[in-house]
């Protein structure tokens, strides 16, 4: 068995496939492979994905339909400014 970084990253998604069986639909197994990605971007970047979907999803509210291409980047997990990721740190156990 390998311990490498890639594969401790997919081993949640291997084990909990059963538990995801109600992705019977593309835009499901989509929307699934893209939390999955942000969720390990916050973790890779020392940032607690809880607190991180609620600012992202507050700044989609607030914004209402105009945040564009530009913006959404610069909300992405590992383009968060000094302070905003200070309030968001991941407290390791």
């Amino acid at each position: 068995m390998e311990n490498n970084l890639m594969e401790n990253g997919i081993r949640p998604c291997a084990l909990g496939r059963n538990n995801f069986l109600g992705n019977h639909s593309i835009w499901g197994g989509n929307l699934a492979a893209c939390m999955y990605s942000i969720i390990q971007t916050c973790i890779l970047n020392d940032i607690n994905p809880k607190d991180y979907l609620l600012f992202y999803f507050n700044a989609c509210a607030k914004n209402r339909n105009t945040m564009d291409a530009d913006t959404i980047r610069a909300y992405l997990p590992c383009n968060l400014d000094a302070e905003t990721r200070e309030k968001m740190i991941l407290k390791k156990n």
